[in-house]
């Protein structure tokens, strides 16, 4: 009788060893196969699925911008707000505004009501008397503002640069004769 270990050195040894080996190759490419095809599937799914969410929220934002568009012509309409365009410095302007821009900003439903110079200074905001304040911080910058400033109704979705907060901003250009205020 020959011992296990001869055995395992003859050709049907090795032959079944090699087999043994193979398959478990096979066994190791197949299941990588499926790992990447499962993977590329589930990421597919994701993606459609995100799109569809991102379709959702960018309707719901186009909805509330329109929703409050005609609002900054609206307020624009107000003396009190072209009094202080006028009158910057006039410290019963300026109270009027803010007062008023505070009036509007609770009956609109909205974050805030600000007015600024053609500087891009907030002048009066709804949220005067807050530590965030809007009151004298500078906003050039801002796309809305610069689409105002041209004459043309502002709209920009993005982070507060006062409030870290993200939000849709309209901005509109109050005009006096062909010239912006």
């Amino acid at each position: 009788m020959e011992s296990a270990a001869a055995n395992s050195g003859s050709p049907v040894a090795q032959r079944l060893a090699s087999f043994i080996a193979l398959a478990v190759l096979l066994v190791v490419i197949a299941a990588g196969f499926a790992y990447r095809l499962s993977h590329e599937t589930a990421l597919a799914e994701l993606e459609a699925r995100g799109a569809g969410r991102i379709g959702y929220h960018a309707g719901e934002m186009a909805g509330a911008i329109e929703k409050f568009e005609y609002l900054p012509y609206l307020l624009g309409l107000e003396t009190s707000l072209t009094d202080l365009l006028y009158s910057p410095t006039k410290a019963a302007h300026v109270e009027a505004a803010n007062r008023y821009l505070a009036f509007a900003q609770s009956r609109a439903g909205i974050a805030a009501a600000y007015l600024m110079d053609t500087g891009g200074t907030t002048l009066a905001a709804s949220n005067w008397e807050r530590p965030t304040s809007f009151v004298g911080r500078n906003y050039d910058f801002r796309p809305y503002f610069q689409e105002a400033l041209g004459g043309r109704t502002g709209r920009f979705y993005g982070v507060g640069a006062t409030t870290g907060e993200p939000g849709a901003f309209i901005a509109a250009p109050i005009s006096a004769g062909d010239d912006v205020i």
